[in-house]
Order: C-alpha cells, then structure tokens, then sequence
C-alpha cells in the first residue's frame, strides 16, 4: 500500500552498489522498527521494490543513524530511485481490513540534508520539501579514518559517519568500543579525547532519566588523556533559548550613576556616558545539561507571556494554562542544571489544574501562596513545605469572571480584582473565608452597582491606608476610591468616593510610593507627574492640616515666580476649575487669572504677596450625600429588618464635627427647591475665635429637614479648602404607623 510509506528520492549516475543510507529523526524512536530498501520509480511516485526491506530499530531524537541495507547496484547512466520506509509492524486482516499499523513518522523534513530530491508520504509527493537522508556507495566514501592511542585507548575519527564494532579472540569482554552512547558512566574509559559527548542510559528501576557527559581532560583542550567527565547536554538540540531576546522580557535598569537604561537580557555591557557597566550576568540561561525530552524548552516558548511576576525568590512567567517559574535564586535559568537528580531548586513549569480551559492572566503573591486568576477563575498555588517542583500544587478556588486588562492588588491579606457589570465595572474582594484558607470572593461594590462606569483599568491598594484606587474608562478624568476598616477579620465600615480632576483632564496612570499617589495626567497643554498624600494626620508645616487644593504648589516651588501682586504658576488653568491661594496661616487671598486656556497662569492677588507663606492650586468642592434613612427593628433570626409600613418623617439632622472649617448642608426635598443651611465654621465665643486666625471647631450642627425620609436628599458640601470632617450624624424621627401590632 503506497499510503503508508514515506519516501525520498534521489539521483545516481554510478554503478556502484548501494551499501548503506543515513537519516534523521526529529523524536527518539528507539522503542519503534522501520523497514527500509530501495524502489524504482513510476511516474514520479515509488514504483516496486528493488531489494528486500531491512529492519532496524529507529534511533533518537536529532540522530543520525546509519542503515546498512540489502546491497543493490544501479542501472547505467543517471537514474531516479526511491529510498522507502515503513513500519514493520503488521495488522491481520479483519472486519477493518490489514496492513501496516500506522505511517512512519518523524522523518526530519529539511533541505539541510545530503542530497536533493523530492519527498513522498501518505500517497502522494510533496515537491515542496526534501527528507534529511543520504546514500552510501561502495567506494563513494571520501572520509579517511584515522586512529590515535593512547595507552590501552584508541580513538578513531572519520571525516564521514561511520559505524564501529569491536572483537577479542580471547573473549568480547577483553575490549569495549563506544561510539556517542554508553549503558553505564562506569563503563566509559579514564582516558579518552577531550571534548567527546556520550549518552548514559537511564534506568526506570532507579528513576534515572538518559544523560549525556561530555570528557574532560586534565591536559591541553583537545588532547586525549586523563580526565573526569562532566554532565553536559545533547550535542544535537539547542544549547539555550531559541526565540530572540527581543521576544523575552526586557530589564529597566537602574545605573550607579542615577540613570536608567531599557535593554535585552542579552548579557551585553551598555555604555552611558564615559562610564561602560557590566550587564553579563543578565542573560537568559542556557541548556546545560539533558536534551528535549529531559530537559525541555519552559512552555512558554512560541506563545504569548501574559505576566510576569515574583515569587519566593523565583521569577515568574504566565503562558496560557502555565505557571512557569526559574530556578530559586536565578532569575535568567528556565532550565535544568541537571538531569540526573531533580532538586529542589529545578525550575517549576505546572498548568493550571481545571475541567476548561483556563488561561492565566494575572499572578499576586499572597502571604505563602500565589494568587492565579483566569478570565473565568481562581486558582492558588502553594507548597506544604519549602516551594520546589516536588511540593507545588495548584487547585481551582472559585469561578468568578474578571475583567483581564484590570491587575488585580493585594492588600493585607486580600485581593482586589474587577469583574464585569454590563455597562458598569464591579470589584470583589478575594479573601481566606475560614481557618483552612478557603477563598471566597465578596463583592464590595454590591451596593452601588452602577457607581463606577465603563471598565476599570487599574488597581492599586494601599496597605497602611485601608483604602484602594481605581481607574476607569468610562471615567477617564477621574479616580475611584474604596476605604474600609477592619477588626477582629471584619468590616465594621467601608465607604466608595470619587475624586474628580477637572472635566477634560485624562489619568493615564496611577501608582503608590509609601504614602503618595502619583499620577499621570494629560491636561489640555502638556501631561504632567502629580502626586498626592494619602496618609492620615499630615499637617502642613507650622500648621494643624494640609490645606485642600488640587495640583497645589507653594511660593518656594520650582516654576513659581512672585513679584509684587503677581503670582506665576507653572501650569495653566484646568477647565472647570478656578484658581486660589490661601495663605500658610489660612487666610484666602482673592486672585484672577490673565492667562487664557491652555496657557500657564498668571495670577493677580489683591494685596502684595512678597515674603507672604502662601499654597496655591485649583479649588474644588468636596461633597458627600448621605443614604437614605430607614428604621430597622430585630427579626426572630437575630437580625435587622426595615420597616416598610407607616409615614417616616424627618424632622432635623445633627452632624457631629472635629477641627473643620466651613461647610454647607443642602436639603432637597423631591419636586421643592433646595435650601442650604451654612456651618461659618465659627462659633461665637469660642477661644479659638481670635483676629487673623483661622478657627477650626469641634462640635455639633443641627439643621432642620422635615420631609419624608424616602423623598429628601442630604448633601454636605465644602468649596474652601479648610479641612471637613465629619464623625457622624444622627436624625430626629416622627413615625406614623397604619397598623399596631399585639
């Protein structure tokens, strides 16, 4: 049957008997028999046979075997033939009929080879492509063998390949031959030629993968004599990484003299200036040791890298369903430094452990473990003992969708990640739900589900802040923020705001250093590096608060000049927005701006700034409204249920307050306008009440409502930039029940 051959064909013009063929495998065959001989050719397709076929059993991977087949002579002139190969093993005919078990496979197609022709398999030839084959004549060699000795030892080398067995008249034992391969390290001799590579078969029973050991010579490199030999890898496959280093991760690297240098891990120094700095110990790692098989390629070789990550002193890839890590301590080494012991230190390369199928997109340390989120779940990744590619495991936690583009953060001993609510973005927080770590994703955002709008691309938490910082597409002037506090492993509060920069201004990016958030803004005129202090009880210098401007700079910033009445600022005027300044003792100096939009402001105060301490920026309003309010009465669960029957009116609020200036609370009932009630943020009497001081006061602020509960709408507001803060409120009630229970 021609379907189950796979053939090549070449050219001959001598009559010299073919002898002998070599070919090349691209896996190791050595458990399979091929058959080979020699077919005439009909029409460009093997034709019959011309020899009988020989059996021999297929080499490894990426060698080049020799097979000496039943010798056959050419006819005269220059003549086509075929070298054929097929699988020895037969199928009895039955209900599905005979023939050969399957297709040779593994022949390496290539037009490296020795000759040229053309290939032919599963019926039909394939003009496109050669098979890595070549044939002997006899007397066609040109290769001389040469032998040199040394002591007991003779090496024999060959320009071409050559097949080598050996005999004793005495007993075979008396003398060994090895050529490339060896059952036993033990059997190989103490002197032999520097550099030579042997294949040290393994043993199941000891669970001793195939290695290869390359000598070593005591002498000069190259000579023959005494030596040791040293695990290497197989002379056939690729030493090291084969993708470019342009397709791996790049380094930012930070120089002894300050500055930064993006490059390749290609191990090449880089020049900076007059200074040259040695970048050779950043390099991806090369195969030291074993082959495909043993040792092979981490699986993230031809695909795409979707993180990167640290973990337990391993650098970390995600590829696909991979988790794939580096040896411990070696950042560059995705491979093996030995094949004949797995130590702890190996590389780690696992897949994630689910029925579907599991891309991993994102990787957060967490206490002991790594957190692995896909795009439809989560898994964890631990060790029981110290993390090694013996104790890694990885289990499926939970099946929550999350929204990839969004990295989730980790914050004490939970992590943030974003998931998808239609037009709006959700985000759960994944923590340990009981005393064996079980994770439970709960989502935070439960109760404003349609606060954040579009899709969050960006998260960052703040640990000593109790407080999380989101970015959205939907909202691209803007930062979302979620504050909470913990005890005892629970939320006793939590509370989403937004922070708004000015309409038309685009966050590109934020990031947390310590206790600032930096950000990266593009105004109308250029983008701009802001930051802002997040942690609770900062003052201002020879003050008890920080004054609330956005994109606040002080009279000794680089970029702000003072001159008489005139205040020059180093950016222009956001949209939306108006300029202040407030002297550091917290008087408002009135101020215009000449400058028109897109142009950097120039500032008019109405008294001479010279010498005065001063903060200016842009103002805004700060505004918080409150929930609706409802009355709860205990359940026979031992929980809270809201009274839904009856009239709830209310008739005044109390605000309780401490160190604030003033502020506004507006009432608005549905349908009927709105009336403020104001907090001067001085009180009459007070001691604090004292000429050119600027009072912060601690107390209460009541202010009448009398409006039904589910049809007014409370807002605090506060447009100065003197702080506001609020502790807490309380409502006084009148209740109307319809009915009256017994």
């Amino acid at each position: 049957n021609q379907g189950q051959l796979a053939a090549q064909s070449f050219q001959v013009s001598s009559q010299s008997p073919i002898i002998r063929i070599r070919w090349k495998s691209d896996r190791d065959l050595t458990n399979t028999t091929l058959e080979w001989a020699i077919y005439s050719n009909n029409a460009g397709a093997p034709g019959s046979a011309l020899n009988n076929f020989v059996a021999r059993q297929g080499p490894a991977a990426n060698e080049v075997q020799e097979v000496s087949i039943d010798t056959f002579t050419p006819a005269s002139g220059t003549n086509t033939y075929w070298l054929v190969c097929r699988n020895a093993l037969v199928i009895s005919a039955g209900p599905f009929g005979g023939g050969r078990a399957s297709l040779p496979q593994g022949w390496v197609a290539s037009d490296g080879g020795f000759a040229d022709g053309n290939a032919y398999y599963n019926g039909a030839a394939d003009t496109s492509k050669d098979y890595f084959f070549a044939i002997d004549q006899q007397g066609s060699g040109t290769g001389n063998l040469t032998a040199t000795a040394s002591g007991p030892v003779v090496y024999i080398s060959s320009s071409e390949a050559f097949t080598i067995t050996s005999s004793n008249s005495y007993a075979d034992g008396y003398i060994e031959s090895f050529k490339g391969k060896a059952q036993k390290l033990s059997d190989l001799p103490q002197i032999a030629k520097d550099g030579m590579v042997f294949r040290i078969s393994g043993s199941v029973d000891a669970g001793v993968d195939d290695y290869f050991v390359r000598f070593v010579t005591t002498g000069a490199p190259g000579s023959i004599g005494s030596g040791t030999y040293e695990e290497c890898a197989a002379p056939s496959i690729a030493n090291g990484l084969q993708p470019d280093p342009a397709t791996m991760p790049h380094l930012l690297i930070k120089q002894p003299n300050g500055t930064f240098v993006f490059k390749r891990g290609d191990g090449e120094n880089h020049t900076s200036g007059s200074d040259t700095y040695d970048y050779s110990a950043f390099a991806w790692g090369s195969r030291l040791a074993g082959d495909q098989t043993t040792n092979p390629d981490p699986t993230f070789i031809g695909k795409t890298i979707n993180n990167l990550f640290l973990f337990k002193n391993r650098f970390g890839v995600l590829s696909d369903e991979n988790v794939i890590m580096t040896e411990a301590g070696e950042f560059f080494n995705f491979f093996r430094h030995t094949v004949i012991d797995l130590l702890d230190t190996a590389p780690i390369d696992i897949a994630s452990a689910s029925s579907e199928v599991a891309i991993l997109r994102h990787a957060v340390p967490l206490s002991e473990k790594l957190i692995l989120l896909s795009d439809s779940g989560q898994f964890v990744l631990q060790s029981d003992t110290a993390l090694s590619v013996k104790t890694v495991a990885i289990a499926r936690s939970t099946a929550y969708n999350i929204l990839k583009d969004a990295a989730p953060s980790a914050s004490e001993n939970a992590v943030f990640f974003a998931f998808n609510r239609g037009s709006f973005s959700g985000v759960r927080e994944y923590i340990p739900g009981d005393v064996e770590d079980n994770f439970e994703a709960i989502d935070i955002s439960a109760q404003v589900p349609k606060y954040i709008p579009g899709k969050i691309t960006k998260i960052v938490a703040a640990n000593h802040e109790n407080a999380v910082f989101f970015l959205t597409d939907g909202d691209t002037d803007a930062i979302y923020v979620y504050n909470y506090y913990n005890t005892d492993r629970k939320r006793i509060q939590s509370a989403w705001h937004r922070w708004d920069f000015g309409v038309g201004s685009e966050i590109l990016n934020i990031d947390l250093i310590d206790t600032e958030l930096f950000l990266t803004v593009q105004r109308s005129d250029a983008v701009y590096i802001e930051k802002n202090a997040i942690e609770l009880g900062k003052t201002d210098a020879g003050s008890t608060y920080v004054s609330r401007l956005d994109r606040r700079v002080s009279n000794t910033s680089s970029g702000v000049v003072v001159n008489g009445t005139q205040i020059n600022l180093p950016y222009a005027e956001s949209n939306g927005r108006n300029l202040e300044v407030i002297t550091a003792a917290g008087q408002r100096i009135p101020v215009t701006n000449s400058q028109d939009e897109g142009v950097d402001a120039i500032l008019t105060a109405n008294q001479d700034m010279t010498g005065v301490s001063f903060f200016a920026g842009e103002a805004y309003t700060m505004s918080y409204t409150f929930s609706d309010v409802v009355l709860r009465e205990p359940t026979q669960a031992g929980g809270l249920a809201i009274i839904t029957d009856g009239r709830l009116q209310i008739r005044y609020g109390t605000l309780t307050f401490g160190d604030s200036g003033a502020f506004n609370v507006n009432v608005t009932p549905d349908f009927r306008d709105t009336s403020t009630h104001t907090f001067t943020g001085r009180v009459l009497g007070a001691g604090s009440m004292k000429l050119g001081s600027v009072p912060l006061e601690s107390g209460e602020f009541r202010f009448p409502v009398f409006s039904k509960a589910d049809q007014v709408s409370i807002t605090l507001t506060n447009d100065s930039p003197l702080p506001c803060n609020l502790l807490s409120a309380e409502y006084e009630l009148s209740w109307n029940p319809r009915s009256r229970r017994r």
